[in-house]
């Protein structure tokens, strides 16, 4: 299989939506849904029970994708809180902003963690059977904002199974460099394509098992 770096899958997510008019929405939703999927698999595979679910979200299309986990999961009746890494008013306005006005509708608890005090009790209380990361995307690269390389040292620390969403937030799609620090998932669902920076430099530590999911890009463009 072809591994792309992050400007490639960007194209081919523009030609998808340009030259072969499928909504964002619908490539949202979709990655959403493959992604849950994957979650149910591996976690049956992995013996993990899922009692609750935490699933960590950013303001942008990724954290998008992760708005669509949680209601996947909801709809399964498996509990699940969403936690923002952002205010609420920052979220990226169109499919990720509608999908969070869903997540919201449905009592889905969320959760702001701005800075070190918001993320205070969220330590304390923390007890989840697994995390879904959906903080970056593929758009990523340098270093992780310092109240989010602090969310991620945490999470990396509880020993809680992380399922990634595209990639490991922190892990930059193309080169597989680290800047800082990121998220080492126990798995990572991917869409399109694998991107190049899971078998560059510190990919391969980060992403564990990469299963690639297609999420509806026409195949000419694969």
């Amino acid at each position: 299989m072809f591994h792309v770096t992050a400007a490639k899958i960007r194209e081919i997510d523009s030609k998808a939506r340009g030259r072969f008019a499928i909504p964002s929405l619908v490539l949202m939703e979709n990655a959403g849904i493959a992604a849950t999927e994957e979650i149910l698999r591996l976690s049956a595979d992995m013996n993990i029970h899922l009692r609750r679910i935490a699933v960590f979200s950013g303001k942008g299309n990724n954290g998008g994708d992760g708005f669509v986990v949680a209601r996947q999961l909801f709809s399964r009746r498996i509990p699940v809180d969403v936690y923002l890494l952002a205010r609420e008013e920052d979220v990226k306005a169109g499919e990720t902003a509608a999908n969070l006005k869903a997540v919201k509708a449905l009592g889905i608890r969320v959760v702001p963690i701005i800075d070190h005090k918001t993320l205070k009790p969220v330590r304390r209380y923390f007890n989840y059977s697994a995390v879904v990361d959906a903080i970056f995307g593929t758009g990523f690269s340098g270093t992780l904002p310092p109240f989010v390389a602090e969310v991620v040292s945490f999470l990396n620390k509880t020993g809680t199974p992380v399922f990634s969403v595209d990639i490991p937030s922190g892990l930059d799609a193309t080169t597989g460099k680290v800047y800082d620090i990121a998220v080492r998932a126990a798995a990572t669902i991917t869409f399109g394509l694998p991107k190049t920076g899971f078998i560059k430099a510190d990919g391969p530590k980060h992403t564990g098992q990469v299963i690639t999911r297609n999420i509806s890009y026409p195949p000419q463009l694969l």
